[in-house]
């Protein structure tokens, strides 16, 4: 075990730089020590989350933002004084401001939800009634008093999903390996539950070497669909290499392929935070961005047309 600590106080700063594994011998040193980076990374979790069972140590590391002006960038030094992943620590500091946000929001006595609503609302109504050049532009009184009721009910919704941070991930805090897997799961298993509600035909593809991980059934055209889970501000139209224990990430079988409209008629992008969807036809990628390096990172900025675009089902489906 001392070994271990020793170890991780040597490197813990090139660990949260992300230069660690770019030197052959710190990555010797670590095979040595853990076998493995996923096995690492695991040993500090656990040491974090030991950490963090005594409330002492939870205000110790709250102070220490207070103190720190809730700068972002200065998580990471506090993380390498304690011998601590950054992810980690950057994880639980946002857990703890959205706890108090959420103790803000549903706290009985509160007006803070109520209020927050109300103001939404009258931003929304001052936007929408605001006279334009073009009076059939015009969102009038009456037109906002129609849905206001439905609007309001989306809001308060909206706001409890804000004051818990979005979805919940990962509160039995499983490993980093097995995490990343069940999270594509769940990404596919959101897709589908949102497509079956939205009113299609889809169903899950069982099969893990499969291409696709779903098809929809339109007006009987099978579509076959390509489902990934995002939590940033990018889509990779790559897959990610292959990883893990006694796997070579850098031999070429072990590389991540271009997804083109061979593999899938239908990307589709699930952001794990909220649940929204994507929906992109792979084939305006493959033209759009035909150098595989373009295809890597594209900003979600540059992807918004396909966002909650259900219409492009119909469209792909019609152009098959």
């Amino acid at each position: 075990m001392q070994d271990k600590e020793d170890f991780i106080e040597k490197y813990i700063v090139k660990i949260n730089d992300g230069k660690f594994t770019k030197n052959k011998k710190n990555k010797a040193d670590m095979v040595k020590i853990f076998v493995s980076q996923t096995n690492m990374r695991n040993y500090l979790r656990n040491k974090f989350l030991d950490y963090i069972q005594n409330e002492d140590n939870i205000s110790t590391l709250l102070v220490t933002l207070k103190d720190n002006e809730y700068t972002r960038k200065e998580v990471k030094e506090i993380a390498n004084k304690h011998g601590f992943y950054h992810v980690d620590l950057e994880t639980f500091y946002d857990q703890q401001l959205f706890l108090k946000i959420k103790n803000s929001l549903h706290t009985e006595d509160s007006v803070f939800k109520e209020e927050l609503i109300n103001s939404i609302l009258t931003v929304f109504e001052h936007h929408l009634c605001k006279p334009t050049a073009e009076d059939l532009d015009t969102f009038d009184k009456n037109g906002f008093k129609y849905i206001k009721a439905d609007l309001k009910k989306l809001t308060e919704k909206v706001i409890d999903l804000l004051g818990f941070g979005g979805f919940a991930m990962n509160l039995q805090n499983i490993n980093a390996g097995v995490m990343t897997a069940n999270a594509g799961d769940s990404a596919q298993f959101l897709f589908i539950s949102r497509a079956i509600l939205a009113g299609y035909n889809c169903s899950n593809v069982d099969v893990r070497s499969s291409r696709y991980d779903a098809v929809i059934d339109f007006e009987g055209t099978l579509l076959r669909i390509q489902v990934k889970g995002i939590s940033g501000s990018t889509i990779s139209f790559v897959d990610r290499d292959r990883g893990g224990q006694g796997i070579d990430h850098k031999h070429k079988s072990n590389r991540g392929k271009r997804i083109t409209a061979k593999d899938c008629d239908l990307y589709v992008a699930v952001d794990k935070e909220v649940g929204l969807c994507y929906l992109i036809p792979i084939a305006e990628m493959d033209d759009k961005y035909p150098d595989e390096k373009q295809a890597k990172n594209i900003s979600v900025k540059k992807l918004q047309e396909y966002k909650e675009n259900w219409a492009q089902i119909e469209k792909v489906a019609k152009q098959k």
